[in-house]
């Protein structure tokens, strides 16, 4: 199985090649395709703020119901492609904007799409615990991660820190991790304290019991950049980010500190793409945003166009 060494091929060149792709989101012109010979694909989501439904104000074009049709248009369209999901975090709605669904009902889709693993935000930690301690009553088949979300009382951590997922391309590990917020606490007696611990050291914890498990690291994120900056400064050993942040959202991956990061943080409307080669090379780093030109009615789940033609956000085979 070829190591995957992320740090050093794509930068700088191929991340210069990868700011050169348009992301297009303009009717009939569609997404930049993956690159030939993709064999993998990581779909990376976040900040869906509950947020389903495609239509509405405050920018809410696309909405989540999207993937569970495009996930089967793909299964059927582009057998040979395998697809991982993951979320990143703040997926919780907001109390005060309509058109939202609950936390629990999110993750119930994020099942049905077939997610391998969701990191929460901030946003995420207090509608978690209503679910159930730990999330049990959440969804048991989603690995919750946060590398630094910790049960005060026990110094337990509440989910799992990592998940490694086999691919074609082979073993991706995906850490979670929370922004540190040292003067926050949730929960309360009987059931206990809820806090978060310093990313750095949490995430080079789990980095390090990784070492000999996982190809390729990915780091899902709810930090700005101030914030990334900073924690990438002091941890090594993580090959991507993906952060979904408040307003931060690019088409294309910037580079922090040497290591690519992809923001997709725009009230679920962007899908972020990592494509893995057979070798377990990274072809393309790539975020793209969903609005009304997409191929399957997010509403009704049939295709728009026939189903002989892959359309625009296929990979392209030739």
């Amino acid at each position: 199985m070829a190591v995957m060494n992320l740090a050093r091929p794509v930068a700088p060149l191929t991340l210069a090649l990868l700011a050169a792709m348009p992301l297009v989101a303009s009717a009939g012109e569609g997404w930049p395709r993956l690159a030939d010979g993709t064999r993998s694909v990581i779909f990376v989501t976040g900040e869906d703020m509950g947020f389903v439904q495609p239509p509405g104000c405050d920018g809410r074009l696309g909405g989540a119901l999207y993937r569970e049709p495009f996930d089967r248009w793909l299964a059927v369209e582009r057998a040979d492609v395998e697809r991982i999901w993951v979320a990143a975090g703040n997926g919780s709605a907001y109390e005060d904007l309509g058109s939202t669904v609950s936390l629990d009902e999110l993750l119930a889709l994020y099942e049905r799409v077939g997610y391998r693993a969701f990191a929460p935000g901030l946003r995420d930690v207090g509608p978690l615990l209503t679910l159930g301690r730990g999330g049990e009553s959440a969804r048991q088949t989603l690995p919750l991660l946060a590398a630094n979300l910790r049960e005060f009382e026990t110094g337990e951590p509440l989910f799992g820190e990592s998940a490694v997922v086999e691919t074609d391309a082979g073993r991706v590990a995906f850490v979670g991790v929370l922004p540190h917020r040292p003067d926050s606490l949730w929960g309360q007696p009987p059931q206990g304290t809820v806090l978060t611990e310093d990313d750095a050291s949490s995430v080079r914890e789990a980095v390090g019991a990784l070492r000999d498990e996982a190809d390729l690291v990915v780091l899902l994120a709810s930090h700005s950049y101030t914030e990334l900056h900073e924690l990438l400064g002091r941890i090594e050993g993580v090959d991507v980010v993906v952060s979904a942040r408040s307003g931060a959202a690019r088409a294309t991956p910037e580079e922090v500190r040497g290591v690519p990061v992809l923001w997709i943080g725009w009230r679920g409307h962007y899908l972020g793409r990592l494509a893995l080669g057979g070798g377990g090379e990274i072809l393309s780093i790539d975020a793209v945003r969903v609005e009304g030109d997409f191929p399957v009615d997010p509403l009704t789940g049939e295709l728009k166009a026939a189903a002989s033609d892959p359309g625009p956000l296929s990979v392209d085979a030739r």
